[in-house]
This record gives C-alpha cells, structure tokens and sequence, in this order.
C-alpha cells in the first residue's frame, strides 16, 4: 500500500449502540447520509475507514486520524441480513412480537409479526 500522506487524513467519530448512533466526520454529523462504515487497520499503516451513502444510523467505536473513502457499492445485503438475524436474541424477539398491536389471529400470524418486527428493528424502529 502506497504511504497516506496526511492531508489524505480526516478525523473521524463513530458512536453506535447496536441500532442508532452517530457518525461525525471533521466535527460534521454525517449520520443521516451514512449508511454504513467499515473499518480497517493493518500493522504500520494508518486506519481506514469505508462509509457507505445512503439514508440511516450508526457507545464509541473509534475516534481518530483515519482516512476516509467513500464507496459506491454496497456491502454484500445477504452477509449484512447473515450478520443482523445472528444478534437477535430469541428471548426478545418472541416477547416483541406477542406485545406487537397488528396481531390478527389469521394463519401464520406470529411468522408474520416476527417478520414485521425484524423489519422495524432493521430500520431503527422499536
């Protein structure tokens, strides 16, 4: 990898507590226009930090010098679908869905409210 000069560096702050945060770049909240980051650091080299475009969200996972590239592609939604379903406890997702008020009785309605309800906490919402 080629050496960052310097003024390649811009600060960066991202705080997050697993469904909403914030992301500041150079004292500016950026947030609304992040979709995601990804962050990296190898041995020798400065961080890199990856923030995706798009609308969303993101305690304090770094702060510091990095440089900042920004990507026209998204991440892989299948690995990110993957990575979100592996953090949801059970416990709580049952209890969600049986406090949910669009229950119907219908056929298949806990399925349906469970899927509702994952649908809500991907996009922020309780």
């Amino acid at each position: 990898m080629t050496s960052i000069n310097e003024s390649d560096q811009r600060h960066l702050v991202i705080t997050a507590d697993g469904v909403v945060g914030t992301v500041h770049l150079d004292g500016q909240d950026v947030s609304k226009l992040v979709r995601g980051y990804g962050l990296r650091h190898f041995v020798g080299e400065p961080p890199e930090a990856v923030l995706y475009l798009a609308k969303g969200r993101v305690s304090s996972l770094f702060d510091g010098l990095v440089r900042v590239v920004v990507a026209d592609e998204q991440p892989d939604t299948g690995e990110a679908v993957a990575t979100f379903l592996a953090g949801i406890d059970p416990d709580l997702l049952a209890n969600a869905v049986l406090r949910r008020t669009d229950l119907d009785g219908g056929r298949n309605e806990l399925t349906r409210a469970a899927l509702r309800q994952l649908i809500d906490w991907a996009q922020g919402r309780e």
